[in-house]
């Protein structure tokens, strides 16, 4: 678990009414505190996995929204600190009233008359550039924090990961591919939802649902041997027992398919791992792709990617 100090050079008063007040005492240092993702069983901002595919880093211009428990929202963005664990972020001139109880969330978004109770989330759209790139989850990786006071000066916010990341380890035919998908028999996945940065419940509120989660990929090339790594974000899932099937497909249009059986749900803050190795064409199965005709793989990988 990393803490990341925030230097703040000048705050002013983030309410309104403090304005009319005496000055109150400044917050003088800010820190902020990510949990891990934990594999139980299986850009734009932020939440970039550093080369060691373990900690996490902060990205440019990668901001914070933070609310008080009375007023609007104000926000800290990234001016210093790119690509370390520790960053300095720009306060903009706030300063913070000791008394009273502010919460965080990532990623931020702007819009001034934003209600905490109904922050929006949504897994559609995701893109992948290259085999290597992991700092694409960012904007998908929705965090927030229970409500904090200042103590001796300093604001800590400590960030819970509201998503499950899902991992896919393939080893695809030699192609250049530029699509995964994983699909369940039912509408399993949240594609649209929001959560209540205010309630105690730590949870993602469901909009609407779908069969399956897509990544666009950017014509990743696979030499038919080499493992290549695909992260999707996904709110909670449950697929324990389901027969969901991953799906690649290449630049010239063929599809290739895997069906794998999840043997626990997928829960917030955890990793779900895939490994897919034995492709089948789907043109070759016209009812799809069956757990009986493959090698399922392993997964069961425990891996924790510490802070």
């Amino acid at each position: 678990m990393i803490k990341r100090s925030l230097s703040v050079v000048s705050l002013a008063t983030i309410l309104l009414a403090a304005c009319r007040q005496a000055p109150a005492p400044s917050v003088e240092q800010v820190v902020f505190t990510v949990s891990g993702f934990q594999e139980e069983h299986e850009n734009p901002t932020r939440t970039s996995l550093g080369e060691d595919g373990k900690r996490f880093v902060w990205a440019d211009r990668d901001t914070v929204g933070i609310y008080p428990d009375t007023g609007a929202q104000v926000y800290f963005a990234m001016s210093a600190g790119a690509g370390t664990d520790n960053a300095s972020f720009d306060g903009g001139g706030w300063s913070f009233l000791p008394a009273a109880v502010y919460y965080s969330y990532y990623p931020f978004i702007g819009d001034i008359y934003l209600d905490r109770h109904h922050i929006a989330v949504s897994y559609l759209g995701q893109y992948q550039p290259t085999a290597t790139d992991i700092a694409h989850i960012g904007p998908y990786d929705f965090m927030c924090t229970d409500g904090t006071m200042a103590e001796g000066n300093v604001l800590h916010f400590v960030y819970s990961h509201l998503n499950c990341l899902i991992r896919v380890t393939a080893t695809l035919p030699e192609g250049t591919y530029v699509q995964m998908t994983v699909t369940s028999p039912d509408a399993d996945f949240t594609a649209t939802g929001y959560y209540d940065l205010a309630s105690n419940a730590r949870e993602i509120i469901a909009q609407t649902r779908t069969h399956q989660l897509c990544l666009d990929l950017g014509n990743i090339v696979s030499d038919g041997s080499t493992p290549l790594v695909f992260y999707l974000m996904s709110a909670p899932v449950d697929l324990k027992g389901k027969e969901i099937t991953v799906r690649f497909q290449e630049q010239s249009g063929q599809v290739y398919a895997q069906t794998k059986t999840p043997s626990r749900a997928y829960a917030a803050s955890t990793i779900g791992g895939l490994t897919c190795s034995d492709f089948v064409s789907q043109e070759s199965f016209s009812h799809g792709v069956r757990s009986r005709d493959l090698s399922m793989g392993d997964d069961d990988e425990v891996l924790t990617i510490n802070q």
